[in-house]
Parts: structure tokens; sequence; C-alpha cells
């Protein structure tokens, strides 16, 4: 089984911008993850599909950019809520006690965010029933081969329950960093950040999010 992750998510003094531009701006600064994803329940690293994400926070929000490869089924969905995961999805996870916050985009820009205040929670309709207050978010193309980002900013208290610990003496957040993707065959290809076994929201496989002291800001 794969180690939990670690990732150094930098502060900032102006919140970046939610445009789908990655270069030339906060984006372009903050440390990527590009490797270490996997196919769940493997040690496999996932071959095609490409993901990469990154992260960005200071003391109003937390703020994500997950860069991925054009679906290769068509993506239909544009409602609030829907069942996102069944075409093509990049997907934040957070630990929030013995539960997770759950939050879904996809190429389309449409959002699926849960509550499930129990890790053994199975109603996903029901916990969509939640909406992230102040939650905002955007999704553009960023090169010519169609590859998406979706950028979100999400509101420290917007998910008041998120779990904080010390991570080397600074404060972190755990985090799962994913996507989901039908495939053209029925099968469904599950990339994964950290060393889930067979569901994203494991709350003992997910990465480590360490928040950078805010002094790093103006560096």
């Amino acid at each position: 089984m794969r180690e939990r992750p670690v990732y150094c998510c930098r502060s900032v003094s102006t919140p970046p911008p939610l445009d789908g531009n990655i270069d030339g701006t906060a984006w372009a600064r903050a440390d990527k993850i590009s490797r270490g994803f996997h196919l769940i329940g493997t040690r496999a690293d996932p071959p095609g599909y490409f993901l990469e994400a990154a992260a960005l926070w200071d003391d109003e929000a937390l703020y994500v950019c997950l860069v991925s490869d054009p679906s290769p089924v068509p993506v239909t969905m544009r409602e609030r809520d829907r069942d996102l995961f069944n075409e093509c999805a990049v997907e934040v996870f957070l630990r929030a006690g013995s539960g997770y916050y759950e939050i879904e985009v996809n190429p389309l820009g449409a959002v699926l965010d849960l509550y499930f205040p129990r890790e053994e929670e199975t109603d996903w309709r029901a916990m969509a029933e939640f909406d992230v207050p102040g939650l905002a978010w955007t999704v553009g193309e960023v090169d010519a081969n169609g590859r998406w980002c979706a950028q979100l900013a999400i509101p420290w208290d917007g998910v008041p329950e998120v779990s904080r610990a010390q991570h080397d003496g600074m404060a972190c957040i755990f985090a799962n960093f994913t996507r989901s993707q039908k495939l053209p065959d029925g099968r469904y290809h599950l990339t994964t950040w950290g060393p889930a076994q067979n569901a994203f929201c494991e709350l003992a496989n997910m990465g480590c999010v360490v928040l950078s002291p805010r002094e790093e800001a103006n560096r």
C-alpha cells in the first residue's frame, strides 16, 4: 500500500484568479502535483487521462486547481448536483471529523457538492442537498489538446467541519484530489492522489495538505 502523500500548500496575500488561466498568475507559482496519482486500489500509475493538482490558501479560503485530459465519452450534464462521476469529473475530498466534504466539477462547469457527516454514508443524493456556501469555481480550456482546468475557491466558513492537525509543527488538513472517468466500454478509470483502496473518500487514505505559514505569502 502506498504511503500517505504530503503536499505543501503555499499561502497567498491575494486570492488567485478564477479565470481558467494557469500561466502567469499565482497558480503558476503553486507547487504542482503531477506525479503520484494512481488507479484506485493499485500501485500502478494511471495510463493516460492526465491529472494535475495545485492548491493555495489564505485566511478566507482554500483554492484548488485541477488540470485534466478531455473526456473520452460525451459530457452532457450541466445542472448542479447531478451524478457527474458517471461521465467525467475532477474531485476534491476534504476530511471533516468522522465524515467528509466532496466537490466535483465537470468540463461543462457543472458542480456536485456534498457533505457526508459519516464516512459510511452511502445515499449521495441526500448528501447533495448540502451546497457549500460561497463556493466559487470556473472551468477553462488550457491547451490545443483539449486539456481543461477546474479552479475552485472553497471558503473555510463554507466547510466548517474540515479537520485540522499538525505536520512537522505546521497546520495541515487531509484531502484527496481525484478524477472519475467513464470509458467508452462502460468501465471506469478512477485516478486518486491518496492511497485509496476502494473509495476516494476513505478518511485514513487521504493525503496531508500542509498549510504553509502565512508569512510566505510575501516572499
